[in-house]
């Protein structure tokens, strides 16, 4: 059995993350370290208020150049589904992950016609690592 490596060194990795500020990071060839990324990420807080009007109009802005986009939301609603929705319209792969205890603020389950895959993750499975795929 062979297992799989990434090749870090061939990716570009852009990511949009939104916590109480929008931060935009690039990883892969001449770039940053993959690992820096994480990192950083690892630092980014829970936003209590709706991020979306600064993260949809800088993801429009990047849409043409991005092939797939994972979104990792803390619920589901309008704004939210406006984000995706316009990944999808630009021709992007999308997958949905909402890391929430209990039902979401609008019904998830919708965005399944749509989207290329549709989960939930309870935040205490998340922190235990007790997922295998996302």
């Amino acid at each position: 059995l062979g297992i799989p490596v990434i090749d870090r060194t061939a990716i570009i990795l852009d990511i949009f993350a939104a916590g109480p500020q929008l931060y935009v990071l690039r990883s892969g060839r001449h770039t940053a370290p993959f690992e820096s990324v994480l990192e950083i990420l690892a630092c980014v807080e829970a936003c209590r208020e709706n991020p979306f009007d600064t993260v949809t109009p800088a993801l429009m802005d990047e849409l043409g150049s991005i092939s797939t986009v994972i979104c990792v939301f803390l619920d589901w609603d309008a704004s939210r589904e406006e984000l995706a929705r316009a990944a999808v319209e630009a021709g992007c792969n999308v997958k949905i992950v909402v890391v929430r205890d209990g039902p979401t603020t609008e019904p998830l389950d919708g965005a399944q016609a749509w989207a290329d895959s549709v989960s939930q993750l309870a935040p205490e499975d998340v922190r235990q690592g007790r997922f295998d795929v996302l």
